[in-house]
């Protein structure tokens, strides 16, 4: 069987690590993906590159919590990343393991690059 991954947050609660294929929390957009939701929200200019990384909670009761960015390419919009990730508070369901609902640590990686014209 899958065993997942989890560790013991500073408050006590267990936090998974978010697995696409096993535990993952849903995001209630019937029109975007979360990334995609949070890649348009996220005012990064169109004519810069840059990869960033970023972490955040979704709680067993669907609250957004504990975001960071833990890799930028460009630091100065960090913030922004951090604001265009807090527009999705109130559009997660959580993650759900063993029948019952976990808090869960979500990892996404934004690769922003040239837009591609064809």
């Amino acid at each position: 069987g899958y065993i997942p991954t989890t560790y013991l947050a500073k408050n006590n609660d267990v936090v998974f690590l978010a697995d696409e294929n096993h535990i993952y929390p849903y995001f209630v957009n019937s029109k975007l993906p979360a990334i995609a939701f949070i890649s348009e929200k996220f005012d990064f200019p169109e004519w810069r590159r840059g990869n960033f990384l970023a972490r955040f909670i979704i709680t067993q009761k669907g609250e957004l919590v504990g975001i960071r960015v833990e890799e930028s390419t460009n630091s100065k919009y960090n913030n922004k990343l951090v604001e265009a990730i807090k527009k999705t508070e109130g559009m997660w369901l959580p993650a759900e393991f063993d029948g019952g609902k976990v808090t869960s640590e979500v990892v996404m990686e934004f690769k922003m690059d040239f837009p591609t014209y064809q």
